[in-house]
């Protein structure tokens, strides 16, 4: 465990080298950083690097918001933090944690950090704009059981998968590059409500969407999309 703070308000956890968190526990997660409830906080111009955790039962969230609201996590870099298995995410936002704005951060599996971000657990008005998610070896946004989710401007470049929205509802894909990924966005049966607006897809090798719910055209709006190679948007519709 690095940092934890419970109803902390208008914190500031800045220019901070958090590196090498890990090692063994006894099924508990590993965190640099850990918000649990307040809110107002900052999380700013630190460096989260080369953790390696070794509980299989755990999970590794680097910079974890838990029930907290209001908190901006921007110009921090992640890199290459690793689990045993593949328990490792680097920014995670659970628990009603609601009006976050997460900006200007560098997430960089290496090769070796599976997830990049996780939202979830009825988590409500988040924003995502101007990160880069790179190299890693599964989702770079992983996203489930939320309302109005914004991601908005950032790189998505040479991941698994780019997006994946599990669950939830009012997923806003706005001016992102999705480039030289296996799967670009991936919108499972439980998804609803997504509209993407003006992103690049380039290169991504399998397709650029996903869409498993069956029913684009009623519960997506796709437009102004483009692919940046031959301008066809390659879509598969899997019900």
């Amino acid at each position: 465990m690095g940092i934890s703070s419970s109803n902390s308000y208008d914190g500031n956890f800045t220019n901070l080298s958090i590196r090498n968190v890990g090692g063994v526990d006894s099924g508990g997660s590993a965190r640099a950083i850990y918000v649990s409830g307040g809110a107002r906080n900052r999380i700013a111009q630190n460096n989260f690097s080369n953790s390696n955790y070794l509980d299989s039962l755990g999970a590794l969230n680097v910079v974890e918001i838990s029930g907290s609201s209001d908190n901006i996590i921007e110009n921090n870099l992640f890199r290459n933090n690793t689990h045993v298995s593949q328990q490792s995410l680097n920014i995670v936002v659970v628990s009603s944690s609601n009006n976050n704005t997460i900006r200007d951060n560098i997430i960089d599996g290496a090769g070796n950090s599976y997830i990049g971000v996780q939202v979830g657990s009825s988590s409500l008005n988040n924003l995502f704009v101007n990160n880069t998610l790179i190299n890693l070896r599964d989702d770079a946004f992983e996203v489930a059981s939320f309302v109005n989710l914004s991601l908005i401007s950032n790189n998505i470049t040479n991941n698994s998968q780019g997006v994946h929205m599990v669950s939830g509802n009012s997923l806003i894909l706005e001016s992102n590059i999705i480039r030289n990924n296996s799967q670009g966005i991936i919108l499972d049966s439980s998804a609803g409500n997504s509209t993407l607006i003006n992103n690049t897809f380039v290169g991504n090798s399998l397709y650029s969407i996903v869409d498993r719910s069956g029913n684009v055209n009623i519960n997506k709006l796709v437009y102004n999309n483009s692919d940046g190679e031959d301008g066809l948007m390659k879509l598969i519709m899997v019900s």
